[in-house]
């Protein structure tokens, strides 16, 4: 299962946005405010949402300004991947995708927390990075 978002017309440089989604350590400042249990390091971000599970994030691979692919481990052990993009051509863009490698029966449970997610994630990386 795919959920994703993107904001366009960003109005802060993508290598601000870049430095702050690289920074673990600052990467619990862009999870909507239901998140909680946040304890984020340079290594590893994790946090808890209601009635879903606990959550680590590390950082899989990443380019300069344009990429940042994390793996996000969990209490059920299902294979979750976030990708932010930044793209500077003609718009300032922000993207995000998580792919999650949901079970059928679950999916319908998940889709819609995990939409309002990536929403929230992509809205507040820009707040974060003006700061």
């Amino acid at each position: 299962m795919k959920v994703s978002a993107k904001k366009e017309n960003v109005q802060v440089p993508m290598e601000k946005i870049y430095q702050r989604i690289t920074t673990l350590s600052d990467f619990g400042k862009i999870l909507p405010p239901n998140i909680s249990n946040i304890s984020c390091s340079d290594d590893s971000c994790k946090f808890s949402i209601s009635r879903i599970g606990d959550f680590t994030v590390n950082i899989r691979d990443k380019k300069l300004n344009n990429y940042v692919v994390y793996d996000v481990q969990n209490d059920k052990n299902i294979p979750i991947t976030l990708t932010i993009t930044l793209e500077e051509e003609k718009k300032q863009l922000i993207a995000a995708e998580i792919e999650a490698e949901v079970p059928l029966f679950l999916s319908s449970m998940v889709k819609k927390p995990l939409q309002y997610l990536v929403e929230q994630i992509v809205e507040r990386i820009e707040e974060v990075a003006e700061k």
